[in-house]
C-alpha cells in the first residue's frame, strides 16, 4: 500500500498535515521509507500491528527507522 501511495505522489505533490507515516506488520524497504520521508516531509515509523502489541510497544516518537532500524517491523 505504501509503495502504491508513493507511486501516485510522483505525479502530484501531496497537500497534507501528516506528522508521521506508520507502517505495521511487515518490513518496509529502506529505499521506500527514505523516498516517502522526502515526499511527505515526515518520519516513517515501522511498528508492530495491533494484534502484535502495538499499543503497548510503541516506538519512541524520535525514532528514525530509515537509519536506526531498517528492514525491521519494530
Amino acid at each position: 500500500m505504501h509503495a502504491a501511495v508513493n507511486e501516485v505522489t510522483k505525479f502530484a505533490k501531496p497537500d497534507h498535515s501528516l506528522r508521521f507515516i506508520r507502517s505495521g506488520a511487515d518490513t518496509m524497504p529502506r529505499i521506500l521509507a527514505i523516498d516517502m520521508e522526502a515526499t511527505f516531509g515526515c518520519n516513517v515509523v515501522c511498528t508492530y500491528s495491533m494484534t502484535e502489541q502495538m499499543p503497548i510497544s510503541v516506538p519512541p516518537s524520535n525514532l528514525n527507522t530509515t537509519t536506526e532500524k531498517s528492514n525491521s517491523v519494530g
